[in-house]
Parts: C-alpha cells; sequence; structure tokens
C-alpha cells in the first residue's frame, strides 16, 4: 500500500487529472484495502504534520482537497452516487462553502477515467475526505497550541454574529457549617480547616492535608473559615462533610485527604468527608468526574452517582452522569471497579464501559471510545463520528450558552479541538463541513442545516 507521500501524490493526481490509468488502479486498490482505510487517518495526518511545520495553510489546503472532490462528484454527473456516498460512510456530505470553493477540473477527453471507475472511486474518497478535514484542522490547533495561543480573530466572529469565550477554572467551596468559598477568587494557601484536615489551595487545584489541621489561620490572616470547633465539634471520628461545585464553564481539581485526585468537569460536584477515618471512603458526585483512586486494599472506596455505587481499590474511571445525558456511563481507564445496582452487579475491565439507561437497564460496552471519553480532562474536544446533538450538549456546559434548532442536522463529525478556543473557532471548524450552518446570538447558538 502507499505511503503518506505517496498517497497524497496519487490523490493530487486524482483530483488534477493527472493521473495515469495505472495510478488510479493503485489508488483504487488502497481504497479497497481495509487495512489501509483503517490507517488512513495515520497516514494523512504524518502527511500533514510534517508539513505543519512549515506551512500555516494545512486547514485552508485540506477544504481546498474537499472543494475539488465535490467538484469531481458534480462532473461526474451522477446523482445517484452522491446519495450512495452518504448512505454507505454515514458521514456528511461535503460540498464547496462560499469561503472555500472548489476548483473546477474538467477532464481532458484523452485523461478520462472512466465513469464506473470515478464513481466506485469517489464513494470510497468520500470517508476519507473527512478524515482529510478533520485532519487539517487537528494539525491546525496543533501547531499552534505547541507555539503560541490562538490569536483572536481567527475565526469570522461577524459571520457568527457575536463570540463568547470558553470556560476555565471555576468553582464554588461548600463548607460543613455551608459556608462557601469561591475558588477562583481565593488566593493561594490554606483556606479552611474541617474535620482534621487543613484545606489548601494551589494553583487551580485544591488539597485536603490531614496532619497539622487545629486551630489555625486562613489565607490573608483571618481564623480559617468554618474550623473543626465550628463544623464538626471537636470530636474528630464524626465526619465532616465538604463539597466542590463548578457551574456551566467551569472546572477544577482537587486532591482529597487519602490522596485520591479528582478533576470535575463543567456543572458538576462532589461531596466528600475531609478525612477518612472509617473502614471504608464514600464520595458522591454529580455531573461528569475523573478519579485517580489512591490504593488502599483494607478500605474501598466508593462512588455513589444516582442509583449505582462504583466500588473500587485503587483504580482511574471517568463516571459521566449529567442530567441532559441519556443515563449515567463509568469507564474504567485502568484497574477493575465493580458497578452496584440493586440486586445487580457488573464487574468492569480496563478499557470496559457500564451504561446505565434511563430505564434502569445496566449493560458492559466491551469497546468504548477511550479517547473521546477522556478528553475533557486533557482539555479537548475529540469527536469520531460523533453526532451534532452530543456535541452540542458538551458545548452548551463549557461554553454556558443555550442551543436553539431551527433545522435536524443529520451525519458524523471527526475533529481534535482544544477547549481554550473561542466558541467562534470550533464552531467555524464545524460549518466547513458545509452541513451545518450557526449564528450567535448573546448566550444563544442558533443552529440551522446548509441551505445548498
Amino acid at each position: 500500500m502507499p505511503g503518506s507521500d505517496h498517497f497524497k501524490d496519487l490523490l493530487e493526481g486524482f483530483l488534477s487529472n493527472r493521473i495515469s490509468p495505472q495510478q488510479l488502479q493503485e489508488l483504487q486498490a488502497a481504497m479497497d484495502d481495509h487495512a489501509f482505510v483503517e490507517g488512513l487517518d495515520k497516514v494523512l495526518k504524518d502527511s500533514y504534520y510534517h508539513h505543519a511545520d512549515t506551512r500555516e495553510d494545512s486547514l485552508e489546503d485540506a477544504v481546498l482537497y474537499l472543494g475539488a472532490l465535490k467538484e469531481k462528484m458534480r462532473l461526474a454527473g451522477d446523482d445517484e452516487a452522491s446519495r450512495q456516498v452518504r448512505y454507505e460512510s454515514d458521514l456528511p456530505d461535503f460540498r464547496p462553502t462560499e469561503r472555500s470553493p472548489g476548483p473546477s477540473y474538467e477532464p481532458s477527453p484523452e485523461r478520462r477515467p472512466g465513469r464506473p471507475a470515478i464513481r466506485r472511486l469517489l464513494i470510497r474518497l468520500s470517508a476519507a475526505a473527512v478524515l482529510l478535514l478533520a485532519i487539517g484542522s487537528t494539525v491546525y490547533f496543533y501547531t499552534t497550541r505547541r507555539a503560541t495561543p490562538l490569536a483572536p480573530g481567527t475565526a469570522n466572529v461577524s459571520h457568527f454574529g457575536g463570540d463568547v469565550q470558553p470556560g476555565g477554572n471555576k468553582a464554588i467551596l461548600t463548607l460543613g457549617d455551608q459556608s462557601t468559598i469561591t475558588l477562583d477568587e481565593s488566593p493561594n494557601g490554606q483556606l479552611a480547616s474541617q474535620g482534621g484536615a487543613r484545606i489548601l489551595k494551589n494553583g487551580n487545584a485544591l488539597r485536603y492535608d490531614a496532619a497539622g489541621a487545629g486551630n489555625v489561620q486562613a489565607a490573608g490572616g483571618s481564623k480559617a473559615a468554618g474550623d473543626s470547633k465550628t463544623a464538626g465539634g471537636t470530636n474528630k471520628n464524626v465526619p465532616v462533610y465538604n463539597m466542590v461545585t463548578t457551574p456551566a464553564g467551569g472546572q477544577f481539581q482537587l486532591v482529597l485527604a487519602d490522596g485520591t485526585g479528582v478533576w470535575l468537569d463543567s456543572k458538576s460536584s462532589i461531596r466528600y468527608p475531609t478525612s477518612f477515618n472509617g473502614s471504608s471512603r464514600e464520595v458522591t458526585i454529580t455531573g461528569q468526574v475523573y478519579l485517580e483512586v489512591a490504593a488502599q486494599p483494607n478500605k474501598p472506596f466508593r462512588v455513589k452517582v444516582g442509583p449505582q455505587v462504583v466500588e473500587v481499590i485503587g483504580t482511574k474511571f471517568n463516571i459521566n452522569a449529567f442530567d441532559n445525558e441519556p443515563g449515567i456511563r463509568t469507564t474504567l481507564a485502568d484497574g477493575a471497579v465493580r458497578i452496584h445496582l440493586g440486586n445487580s452487579e457488573l464487574l468492569l475491565q480496563p478499557a470496559q464501559q457500564a451504561a446505565l439507561d434511563e430505564k434502569g437497564n445496566l449493560e458492559l460496552v466491551s469497546h468504548p471510545d477511550m479517547e473521546e471519553t477522556l478528553a475533557w480532562k486533557d482539555g479537548s474536544f475529540h469527536f469520531s463520528g460523533t453526532g451534532l446533538a452530543v456535541i452540542m450538549r458538551q458545548i452548551t456546559r463549557w461554553y454556558d450558552v443555550e442551543i436553539e434548532y431551527r433545522d435536524q442536522v443529520p451525519g458524523a463529525f471527526v475533529a481534535d479541538i482544544p477547549r481554550n478556543v473561542p466558541l467562534s473557532q470550533l464552531l467555524q471548524l464545524l460549518e466547513l463541513t458545509g452541513h451545518v450552518h450557526f449564528k450567535i446570538e448573546g448566550k444563544k447558538i442558533i443552529v440551522s442545516g446548509m441551505k445548498i
């Protein structure tokens, strides 16, 4: 099968009608090979990463490829083939947009490939085009993320009617006496002392230190809010519960008293004791939370989420329990967890998922998309054949916006986009598919199908 450089040469030759019959057969054979198509993402990515270090127009090149490919389909003059592309690929139909028109390549009579060959190749290349646009987007953000932040105004803000900045590190800490601390507005240092633990803030993370907690001073010199005497009495065996809550457009990290790491997504919460003095460790969560549980074999860790309990000893896992998502999904990255639901149990191994639907049915998902599931923790949106409704639900939570649908927009999207970009840039990438149009009105996004 052709390497990345040779494949790119073949594709360029096909689009510009400078491809020989032998090269056309080679390209067809490549697209007929299942293993090659499975690895096509890497082939295209390697090619664009190679150019991304010296060129800044990878995204524009990808769009031109797509435009040329759709123009080629138009010249083939077969509507049935176009419908077959959409049906077989189950992906959006890419067409040139006003900002990225595809050049016209009129085949010369002596070099015109046979119509059936074009038709078969176009059907297979349509799925490749979806990847090509995604790779262009990935590289575009990949290079700017390595060097400098995305420059304001990269997207055409006026085209959308406005813009919304991305979310950030924001959260509220609720102490045992129900007093609250706005964490993103608090200085570094000790915030409080509760239930035998000091509460320390360092940058965008909170840490509970079980050693040296007594009657101490809070950051800024005043008495620590809600110390052990106020919030839980002098008896340290009486648990004192705290809660960290993130708003829409917020995220935060904390380390519990046992060393367990917690990542909170937007519109999420975790309620926990300030120290774990009993025979088990129990917390309650809402929204989406990723946990790396400190191993204590004799003290199991339990997470209550909705009607189910996730029990672990030491492991890494993600729980998605947003109210506007269908059910609860628990995804295991490492270790082992046991899901308890009434009298039912389900044991997860790494790279498996437990899905609890809205009817209360619990089932095992053997091969979830781990990259898409965990991308939020690493600061990215990762879409791999993701429907627009799922994408827009993530956007509502991170950008704190509302969605209004004017049309049904079918199809799936492939992209890898960092979460630190303004909303207009994310929407612009989705619009480049030629399948959907957005308008921003204050904190509302209006979604329409592309009128072609």
